[in-house]
């Protein structure tokens, strides 16, 4: 009574104690009640609040505490600033680590009226105002707060209001708001902290039924927020402004009409880490969900598992995730959850994560999103939404494809473990999802059967040695496999003790390769050149030939062997064929001489090649001996016997100049002027380069100009052919 008396009057007096106060709280206790000892401890919880002051301890036994015995629904505990409240005990601690807060139940309870209305219990239990960030609740269960919105419509089991106090092992259950945040509501410029607590069993109309956050800062650490609902959104949490870290959190069997897990509003920034979040339903956005057009803020989603969610309405927005374009998915799981989309196309920054059927924005297929099964151990399913996951498990198998498959850059800050508080990066790679491995190490070692380099051609086998259980990177699960390719081929190798081994090996097939390129049909009589192409250091040909090239006059089958830089030798063949040359005959057709069909032509007047003479007939226009050499498809020539013309009145050469071409080049007439009449009737034609007769025109006797149409003709080079009684003449012309 002395020390109380001290105290109250220090406090009076405005002056603070020189060193921190513990007082005791216990609802059985029968001695002086001042709260001196557990045996003089105070039974009611609110006298000791009314005398702590910053620095002190309140230590609180096993009971169910009120804050008021009135039927008064405004009364709460408000919480002293720099006052930290421990419950868990039994009674007979001196130590606060001797204390359970599991075994030990400690209640703050908000049923002061009827047991059977819950509309007359308190409107908040707990209450913290302006409180500093040494202010804290620890240990408790808080129950039974009705924020019904008569004189509070928010935060029905603790309240916070510009204050940054720290909410620890703390179970905070069954609580109502009419607004927000059925279990906790966080408000103003503060940082309210969550760490181990349980939010569950909670119910809020608007928004948050677990937890909401208005403004300010939210810090939610090793929680589980579970089974709680909202009408509207957010059944585990509602964030509509402010800040908000979710680390190493379960929300699980939470329901809602809009983000049975979370729902981001317009303005709230947000990250959530290290997170499982299962089993929860809504009729839009099951898991979590963010107003992907109005929130412009960098919300993200590092190494969470969002499973098995369900979302009712199978509209365009049906997705058990939805972020906005400026947020980021890295590192997660989402898997087996009951929606038009796993992940809604919104987010274009989503990297090193499992999506069940792969992620696509913008219509493209993001890379590198593995799209396997990522092997829970025992998971649940989608179809049995709401469910809390307590009898589940969402650890992966050791070969799961998610192991070491995350990226380490963005395991950063305070996101430094996982969901079992296990440090991150295990093993040299960050897992993908909320649980890192925690296997025993194993250090198999890869047999090979020969040298991991080889020709072409060849192969090597590859045994893994060191455990029991296998799994290539080629997908085999047995022991050894052989391959004949390069690559790296990595093996997990597993055993018995649930230990876990990689090792890889990388194989080498040396390149070695040649190929024969040239004519494959000889002419007889004729040679042929062969040339073996590839990057080799030396060539030997089957008749012992050496070099890139080598010449033969026969025809039959020919190899080249071909030996690398590397010692590797390749082979090529190629069969050579004998082709006659071709007989071509002449024969004469009315005044036209002319030959068979070959590939090419040229007609020759007494051994003199005739220019344009290039196609398989000629109209002669002088007697001599014609002959004509062609070409076959296989490159092989051959020359006609002569044939002799003597039908022909023999003609003159006319001299260069002796009729006058213009314009030349011509566009679409060709003018013709002879110098005089001439005698008889006459021939012209004009002729193509490649042997074709283009134009036969009729020359009248008495003629001294012709016209010539040529805008049918295609621009280029022909001969102009003039034969009459005068004598004959051949002139180059050009089309345009």
């Amino acid at each position: 009574m002395k020390n109380a008396i001290l105290l109250l009057s220090l406090l009076l007096l405005g002056i603070s104690p020189l060193r921190a106060v513990i007082f005791y709280v216990n609802d059985d206790a029968t001695g002086a009640n001042n709260g001196t000892s557990w045996a003089d401890a105070y039974t009611d919880l609110q006298s000791a609040i009314g005398l702590s002051v910053v620095g002190d301890q309140i230590w609180v036994a096993a009971g169910t505490y009120k804050p008021t015995t009135t039927t008064n629904q405004y009364y709460s505990f408000d919480l002293k600033s720099g006052v930290a409240l421990y419950g868990g005990f039994n009674g007979t601690e001196t130590q606060l680590s001797q204390r359970d807060w599991v075994n030990n139940v400690t209640t703050l309870s908000g049923e002061i009226g009827s047991l059977v209305n819950v509309s007359d219990n308190c409107w908040n239990v707990v209450t913290t105002f302006n409180c500093a960030n040494n202010t804290r609740l620890d240990g408790f269960r808080v129950i039974g707060g009705y924020a019904d919105g008569i004189q509070q419509d928010s935060g029905g089991g603790i309240y916070n209001k510009d204050g940054s106090p720290t909410i620890a092992n703390c179970a905070i259950l069954t609580n109502y708001a009419e607004y927000g945040g059925g279990g906790v509501f966080q408000d103003g410029t503060g940082i309210l902290t969550l760490l181990n607590c349980n939010i569950e069993y909670n119910n809020a109309d608007s928004w948050g039924g677990g937890v909401a956050i208005r403004t300010g800062t939210l810090i939610a650490r090793g929680c589980k927020v579970s089974n709680n609902h909202c009408n509207s959104s957010g059944g585990g949490f509602g964030l509509t402004d402010g800040i908000t870290m979710i680390d190493r959190c379960i929300i699980s069997g939470n329901e809602a009409f809009t983000g049975g897990g979370v729902r981001g509003y317009d303005y709230p920034t947000f990250t959530i880490s290290n997170s499982l979040i299962i089993g929860n339903q809504s009729d839009h956005q099951g898991g979590v969900g963010v107003s992907t057009f109005s929130n412009n803020h960098s919300n993200a989603i590092i190494n969470c598992t969002i499973a098995h969610n369900k979302t009712i309405n199978n509209g365009s927005t049906s997705s058990a995730v939805a972020m906005n374009g400026e947020g980021s998915i890295r590192n997660s799981i989402v898997w087996g959850n009951d929606a038009i989309d796993q992940l809604l196309a919104t987010c274009p920054n989503v990297s090193k994560c499992l999506v069940q059927g792969g992620y696509s924005y913008n219509g493209n297929t993001v890379p590198g999103i593995l799209t396997v099964n990522p092997q829970f151990i025992n998971p649940n399913s989608a179809l049995n939404t709401p469910f809390d996951g307590s009898t589940n498990d969402y650890h992966v198998a050791l070969f799961s494809p998610v192991i070491n498959a995350g990226q380490n850059s963005y395991v950063q800050g305070t996101y430094l473990y996982d969901l079992d508080s296990l440090t991150r990066i295990y093993d040299g790679l960050v897992d993908i999802g909320a649980y890192e491995g925690n296997y025993c190490l194993l250090t198999p070692t890869i047999n090979a059967s020969g040298p991991l380099s080889f020709c072409q051609g060849g192969s090597v086998d590859l045994t893994a040695v060191g455990g029991n259980t296998f799994l290539w990177s080629n997908g085999s699960t047995v022991p050894m496999i052989s391959t004949s390719s390069s690559g790296t081929y990595t093996v997990i190798v597993g055993d018995t003790a649930g230990c876990r081994g990689q090792v890889s090996a990388t194989v080498s097939a040396l390149p070695a390769s040649v190929n024969i390129t040239g004519p494959t049909v000889l002419c007889q009589g004729g040679s042929i050149t062969l040339t073996a192409t590839g990057n080799n250091a030396s060539y030997l040909w089957s008749d012992g030939q050496s070099g890139a090239t080598a010449i033969f006059g026969a025809a039959g089958t020919y190899s080249v062997q071909a030996t690398a830089a590397n010692g590797c030798v390749s082979q090529d063949t190629i069969i050579v064929t004998l082709s006659t040359p071709p007989s071509p005959v002449i024969s004469l057709n009315g005044q036209v001489l002319q030959t068979g069909n070959f590939a090419s032509f040229q007609w020759y007047l007494n051994g003199n090649a005739i220019p344009g003479a290039t196609s398989n007939s000629w109209t002669p226009v002088g007697n001599g001996n014609y002959t004509v050499t062609v070409t076959n498809s296989a490159g092989c020539s051959g020359t006609s016997s002569p044939y002799t013309v003597t039908t022909i009145a023999r003609l003159e050469a006319l001299p260069q100049g002796y009729i006058a071409v213009s314009p030349n080049p011509a566009h679409d007439v060709l003018h013709i002027q002879l110098p005089s009449a001439n005698r008889g009737k006459g021939q012209l034609e004009i002729w193509a380069l490649d042997g074709r007769r283009c134009m036969l025109h009729t020359i009248p006797a008495g003629t001294t100009v012709i016209d010539l149409p040529v805008s049918e003709l295609s621009k280029g080079v022909y001969l102009l052919k003039m034969q009459l009684q005068e004598g004959y003449l051949v002139q180059r012309i050009v089309v345009q």
